[in-house]
């Protein structure tokens, strides 16, 4: 008799029948010591003879069929694959597999999996691999190709437009030896790819007023961020671009999020790095005649009696806007400050995609498309509980 079933057996009672054909059959199925043998990682119901999979991070939850995982783990191991990680690299643990793929792509493979089902959904013509080249690009962007193209650049006296060919030229190279294609099939690739994904930003980034309660007053955060970028070219620049945080050119968006729902609500830009948070959310300058203003300004969609949260910069406009003052209660203030803590959260979420987080070599066009692509992958990511 196996191990398990002698112990079982031994011990009597109920006591000795759960141990009997819990322990026995599972050590007998899955390492061999029992009355079969095998490889199975399945686990037996204590009297019942029945087994189900061991609780692990792999396991799906009640919520999620038993398909949908397995399309989940097909695809991450395919996204693995893509990567550099073929199935014999692949046998380790879970925690590591998801680190290597959150690594090369930004997020979970279930939130990787929810945004490519909806985007195919939309554009049925999607190939899975030239989506996974579009995140991948995406969340690495190859940014230490860039600084060795500034220390070549420095030495040679390259001139500005020389510079920034060479270093799209390096990042792409990058991206062919990793994927195989050649340098212009992958530069069409991500650019239409993250396009598609850009697509998906009005089913997932709305102003919808009836998200909030009735008795919400406080219904959302705002804040501008900016994010560098190569010097526009222009018959006549100007400071209008020049980005006092990075001291350098770049560009800024407003962004909008609901306090007590994880929803990003609201998304204008790109505006020139000089642009004030007041002027944006006006929809005009300072100067200008209110007629004049941006319909579509976010000062607009905030109804009357409902409020906004922002930092000190937006204080001219005290009827649609929060911010902390020096007479606010304790309780005021600590509110105040969860809030715009929560922004900058997002903010660092948005970063996390090195295409945003360092400057930005390509045209500037490009630019709103890439950062509407991150937000819906964030916004699906914290759809699905991350």
């Amino acid at each position: 008799m196996s191990r398990g079933g002698g112990r079982g057996n031994g011990r009597g009672g109920g006591r000795g029948n759960g141990r009997g054909n819990g322990r026995g059959n599972s050590r007998g199925n899955g390492r061999g010591r029992g009355e079969g043998g095998g490889s199975s990682n399945r686990v037996a119901l204590e009297g019942d003879g029945e087994t189900i999979a061991p609780p692990s991070a792999a396991t799906p939850s009640t919520t999620e069929s038993l398909d949908n995982h397995r399309a989940i783990e097909g695809l991450k191991s395919r996204g693995l694959s893509y990567a550099g990680f073929d199935a014999k690299r692949q046998a380790v643990s879970e925690r590591t597999n998801n680190e290597r793929f959150n690594a090369f792509y930004g997020v979970s493979d279930r939130t990787v999996h929810a945004v490519f089902i909806k985007v195919k959904e939309k554009h049925p013509n999607l190939k899975e691999r030239d989506f996974f080249i579009a995140l991948n690009f995406l969340k690495l962007y190859e940014t230490y190709r860039k600084f060795i193209l500034h220390v070549i650049s420095s030495l040679l006296a390259f001139k500005r437009l020389l510079f920034f060919n060479l270093s799209v030229l390096f990042v792409v190279a990058v991206m062919s030896g990793r994927w195989k294609d050649h340098e212009d099939t992958i530069g069409k690739k991500w650019k239409k790819v993250v396009a598609q994904i850009a697509s998906l930003s009005p089913d997932h980034i709305v102003f919808d007023p009836t998200l909030f309660a009735e008795d919400e007053i406080f219904w959302l955060t705002v804040d501008g961020v900016n994010f560098t970028c190569t010097e526009p070219r222009a018959k006549n620049p100007g400071p209008q671009n020049y980005d006092h945080k990075s001291n350098s050119a770049g560009v800024s968006y407003e962004v909008a999020v609901a306090i007590r729902h994880n929803k990003i609500v609201h998304i204008a830009g790109p505006f020139p790095a000089s642009t004030s948070e007041i002027q944006r959310f006006r929809g005009r300058k300072a100067k200008d005649k209110v007629e004049t203003a941006d319909p579509k300004a976010l000062i607009h969609k905030i109804p009357e009696g409902k409020r906004a949260v922002a930092d000190s910069g937006m204080k001219g406009e005290p009827k649609k806007i929060t911010t902390t003052r020096s007479g606010h209660a304790p309780d005021t203030k600590k509110f105040l400050a969860r809030a715009k803590s929560r922004q900058e959260t997002l903010f660092a979420r948005f970063k996390n995609f090195q295409i945003l987080k360092y400057r930005f070599r390509h045209d500037i066009k490009l630019h709103e498309r890439c950062l509407l692509a991150v937000a819906v992958i964030v916004q699906i990511d914290m759809d699905c509980g991350h």
